[in-house]
């Protein structure tokens, strides 16, 4: 696989396109055709969850040792930082 090279502003937008494109999915499931629409949809989610599920463990780990997950306002401790970083966790 070619790797796809772009820059971190390209990376945030497609981020936030991804984030968009899953909104509200009540208006739209609607249009997902039956009888294998709907388990290829969820193949993607997945994939992409698992892909978001990486990267919040990579921001992590860079956090860690630049040290800005143990230093300023929301840093009392890594865990402290990724809470208030990533709610969701």
């Amino acid at each position: 696989m070619e790797e796809i090279r772009l820059t971190l502003e390209q990376r945030r937008e497609r981020i936030a396109a991804a984030r968009e494109a899953m909104a509200d999915p009540d208006s739209w499931m609607w249009q997902v055709p039956s009888r294998g629409g709907l388990g290829e949809l969820l193949g993607e989610a997945d994939a992409l969850g698992g892909a978001s599920e990486s990267l919040r463990v990579s921001v992590t780990a860079e956090a860690i040792e630049r040290g800005e997950a143990s230093d300023g306002a929301h840093a009392r401790t890594p865990v402290d930082w990724v809470r208030h970083h990533a709610p969701s966790t």
